[in-house]
This record gives structure tokens, sequence and C-alpha cells, in this order.
């Protein structure tokens, strides 16, 4: 309420964390199967909870230094994260967030991951990264055409 009374935007970080060892215990124990049931989930709970309050939202957080869910489920399931994101709040802005980006050296890591997810899925372009110690490229919809439902993809 102070925020929104003074006109502060919110920015939610992050629904999962791609690093393993950030990874919640309780989430490394689940199947397979229960773990696809946990991230639709949690997108869901989290980005409706904060429709309309989070003006962002960091998605999977720090992939160039994890990749827990795409090395337990599939790499297609880092671009579904950012679909299913969408579909839940078309109105928020949805980052692929890192560090070391620029001052690391990782740049053209960074590059090759946002084309990644681009070539993967057309329905995000990238836009200018904006500033901040971790220099996060915003993903914004390009198209009206809905992506793959949760069903198709699994």
């Amino acid at each position: 309420m102070f925020c929104n009374t003074y006109g502060i935007s919110l920015r939610g970080h992050t629904i999962f964390w791609a690093v393993d060892q950030f990874v919640q215990s309780w989430v490394t124990n689940l199947s397979n199967a229960d773990l696809q049931v946990h991230l639709t989930n949690r997108i869901n709970s989290a980005v409706n909870h904060f429709k309309g309050t989070f003006r962002h939202w960091d998605v999977n957080n720090e992939m160039l230094h994890g990749n827990f869910f795409g090395n337990r489920l599939g790499n297609w399931v880092n671009p579904w994260m950012f679909q299913h994101a969408r579909l839940q709040d078309t109105n928020v802005t949805l980052f692929v967030n890192d560090y070391n980006v620029v001052a690391g050296n990782e740049t053209d890591a960074y590059k090759q991951q946002i084309l990644s997810l681009i070539a993967s899925n057309a329905w995000y372009v990238p836009t200018m990264p904006t500033s901040g110690a971790n220099t996060p490229i915003t993903a914004q919809r390009v198209s009206s055409r809905s992506p793959p439902s949760a069903k198709t993809q699994w």
C-alpha cells in the first residue's frame, strides 16, 4: 500500500532460482512429475497473487550460473517458465536476471542465452538492458498468438 500510494514500482525477485545450491531441498527431492506440478503451481500462485502489484518479475534467476530445472526436466522448461508467467499476467515485464554480465565478461554468454530463449520461443524479444548491477534484459511479448499450454509441453 505504501509503494502504491507513493508511486513506487515493485519488482518480484524471483519466481525460481536456477543455481542448484539455492533450490530448496524439498524441491530437489520431488519426482520429475511432481516438480512439473510444483513449477506450474508456483507460477500460478506467485504471479497471480501479485498481479497488478508487481510491474516486473525475475523469472528464473542466474541461468548463466545454474540450470537445475533444465537439467532435471529438459531445457524446454526455461522458455516455458516465461510463457506460463506471461499467461498469468500479460502486463508484467519479465526479466532474465544474472550477475557478472558486464563486469565479469559474461556479456557474450548472456547474449547467447537470450538468443537461445528467443530461438526456442518467438514469444519474447530482448529490449535494452536496464540499469543496475545485474544488468538484466527484459523479455517482452511480440505477438498475439498464444504460447503452447503446459499440457502440450509435458
